[in-house]
């Protein structure tokens, strides 16, 4: 179980790495965020294009293999936990 785990955080380090790293590279290419003189950041979303989409696709492919990591931690990490009945109380 321990092996389990250890494997399931690598995956959700890696995947929150390259989920970080897919945004800032959506920043830096293809919003062209500009900050004004008051301090506010206005982004031109004229030039959006496929590549845009792939990244956003990309970060929520991520996102969603960090949602069944976590949930194959905690579900192997406390079990019978989950398989109670209501009012039915753990021994």
């Amino acid at each position: 179980m321990r092996l389990l785990i250890s494997i399931g955080m690598v995956i959700i380090f890696i995947s929150a790495f390259f989920i970080i790293f897919t945004v800032d590279s959506i920043i830096k290419n293809d919003l062209n965020c500009l900050t004004g003189e008051d301090g506010k950041t206005v982004c031109n979303l004229e030039n959006v294009g496929f590549a845009f989409i792939v990244k956003t696709v990309v970060i929520g492919f991520f996102i969603l293999l960090d949602i069944v990591a976590v949930y194959l931690i905690v579900t192997n990490a406390m079990p019978g936990v989950y398989y109670l009945r209501r009012g039915e109380k753990e021994f």
